[in-house]
């Protein structure tokens, strides 16, 4: 997966940007479709909770199969990162309603995590 679909797009990426336009965003071409696949292979859910319906797999292989991730397309790879923080923050700090709503639709890769910063000394640079 990472050497055969994740890797290629880094060209891609360089290519065909994300870009805004007219209220919406475009993708770049092949990350939408890898997105699905890297969802529809359990990624996202290697570390996490069998309960919240990851693998629970120890941190130790987690590990390696995230370093493959950035390795091979850090653009790609920083959505899961965010996602596996949103996850880790709502198992640490969430209640049990939060924890059942969320932790299972992240980890399936239908929601996603972000990152929200508020930097007003960054100027256009963020």
């Amino acid at each position: 997966f990472n050497g055969e679909i994740l890797a290629p797009l880094n060209v891609e990426g360089d290519r065909h940007p994300s870009a805004w336009s007219n209220g919406e965003v475009a993708t770049t071409p092949g990350f939408k479709e890898a997105f699905r696949q890297f969802s529809e292979g359990g990624w996202q859910g290697v570390l996490h909770p069998v309960e919240y319906e990851g693998q629970g797999l120890p941190k130790l292989i987690a590990t390696p199969c995230i370093e493959m991730l950035n390795s091979a397309n850090l653009s790609f790879a920083l959505c899961p990162l965010l996602t596996d923080g949103a996850i880790e923050a709502l198992l640490t700090a969430g209640t049990e309603e939060q924890k059942r709503l969320y932790v299972p639709k992240l980890i399936s890769g239908e929601w996603t995590g972000t990152m929200n910063l508020t930097e007003p000394q960054a100027g256009s640079d963020l």
